[in-house]
């Protein structure tokens, strides 16, 4: 659920990064909206988990009989299997999205240009552990560091990078 937070607090950053460029940036405007597809997808992703956790903690399993269990089983596997559909989609449109920010922020020169390279590592990590996600081989701890360094380092430097530069961007222009 936490991710998915992560995502939302980066719609702002890019609608204000959209209003810095006066608007004439596509690339800004398209990687605003596929965070926000992103977040979507990633509630779509944490909702059926915390659905699923809160419906095991609270029930009384000793007393349910044996078919019961094995139906809601079942359903909880295709819970399980809708959330990681939608934790995917969250991952693809966020890729694609700090693709599009890269790209945008190279261009002119009223954006922090270090940043691209920041959002291209996270670019390369998501589409990793897209593909890791899907092959059926034990990957070991590729997966945990992968994730730690899109957690830990890219969202937050993309995150105060933008927001740092914006906010000194916004104070040097006239109101």
């Amino acid at each position: 659920m936490l991710y998915s937070l992560a995502y939302l607090s980066l719609i702002p950053l890019m609608l204000a990064a959209n209003a810095l460029t006066g608007g004439q940036r596509t690339r800004v405007q398209v990687a605003g909206g596929l965070t926000a597809a992103a977040a979507v997808f990633g509630m779509f992703n944490a909702i059926p988990s915390l659905v699923a956790s809160e419906y095991w903690r609270n029930t009384g399993w000793e007393e349910v009989p044996p078919e019961v269990m094995l139906t809601v089983g079942r359903q909880t596997d295709a819970l399980d299997q809708l959330s990681r559909m939608a934790g995917n989609a969250a991952y693809a449109a966020l890729a694609v999205g700090l693709v599009y920010l890269g790209c945008g922020l190279l261009v002119g020169g009223r954006m922090p240009r270090w940043l691209a390279p920041v959002a291209w590592v996270g670019t390369a990590c998501l589409v990793a552990l897209l593909v890791i996600g899907e092959v059926p081989v034990d990957t070991g701890h590729v997966w945990d560091i992968l994730s730690l360094l899109v957690g830990v380092l890219v969202a937050p430097l993309v995150t105060i990078g933008l927001g740092l530069h914006l906010g000194g961007g916004a104070r040097s222009r006239p109101i």
